[in-house]
């Protein structure tokens, strides 16, 4: 499952890693030792990146898991 923030730019996976939009980038914070920050993709503008990081959750709704694998923060 992914929990996606409420700004939809950040999303944490069960495994405590993040996926943020950071400008026009993606990036995964992986928690090892140094607390690595990985840029996964750079684009065009942050509406882009944001665009797929909306993709990648359409992937994990996707998923043969039972039950929405995506959770959306509520705005109220």
């Amino acid at each position: 499952m992914r929990i996606l923030s409420q700004n939809k730019t950040t999303s944490i996976d069960e495994s405590g890693v993040p996926l943020s939009v950071s400008g026009n980038c993606v990036i995964a914070a992986l928690n090892n030792a140094s607390f690595e920050i990985v840029t996964l993709g750079k684009y065009k503008s942050k509406e882009r990146a944001m665009e797929i990081l909306a993709d990648i959750h359409a992937l994990y709704e996707e998923l043969p898991f039972s039950g929405s694998t995506v959770f959306c923060m509520p705005e109220k």
